[in-house]
């Protein structure tokens, strides 16, 4: 996929799991429930055990049914990594002009962070694709429907704080969709392996992103 499909992919499917597992071969399993579920995307985060290495795993088991992405990039040396690991997409809670253009450099897509409207504006006129508002739990779905009044050109995303309670109304505000972390990778879920409960969990969620966009 070009960068522009794999935008387009994102912004489909609504939501970014992010994922922060120990156990590579339980991010195989968490990716087939996902998967089942309708949710076709998977940012592994630098918080994980051998990242660059479960990027790898993903690709070659699931190809193009898997868009995946390196989240928590702080760096361009780790964004390269996570490129040449297979990476189709890159994020950080921050923005930093190396990040970004490592992403440039390959083309590929970038989801950088930024929070009040000065930054925001900042990182779109750099080139980020997707801002991601973080933290968002202290601001809420109303914060972005406030930004994006005076500027309707920017796409964003929220990360921190997003459930199944507030999916529908970030997306309703202008959200182009959302990063959930633990509130759908429940850690009970993957400790027990409890693949059909996630696959569950994963539909009830892509059910709140139709919501919000109907």
């Amino acid at each position: 996929m070009n960068k522009q499909e794999v935008l387009n992919k994102i912004m489909n499917v609504g939501i970014v799991p992010v994922v922060r597992i120990a156990d590579g071969g339980q991010v195989l399993d968490a990716a087939d429930a996902l998967i089942a579920g309708g949710i076709s995307v998977m940012e592994v985060t630098m918080s994980s055990t051998r990242p660059f290495e479960i990027i790898q795993n993903l690709k070659a088991r699931y190809g193009d049914k898997l868009l995946v992405g390196l989240g928590s990039v702080l760096n361009e040396k780790v964004a390269e990594k996570g490129i040449d690991a297979g990476a189709e997409f890159i994020v950080s809670p921050i923005f930093d002009e190396s990040v970004l253009k490592a992403a440039q450099k390959y083309e590929k897509a970038s989801i950088l962070g930024s929070l009040t409207p000065t930054e925001i504006q900042h990182a779109f006129s750099a080139g980020t694709d997707v801002v991601k508002v973080f933290p968002a739990t202290k601001f809420g779905p109303g914060y972005f429907k406030d930004i994006l009044a005076p500027m309707p050109h920017l796409k964003l995303t929220p990360t921190g704080g997003v459930d199944l309670s507030n999916v529908a109304e970030f997306l309703k505000n202008g959200a182009v969709c959302v990063g959930v972390g633990t509130a759908l990778l429940q850690k009970d879920l993957i400790a027990n392996s409890k693949w059909g409960d996630l696959s569950d969990l994963a539909r009830q969620y892509c059910a709140e992103v139709e919501k919000g966009r109907a």
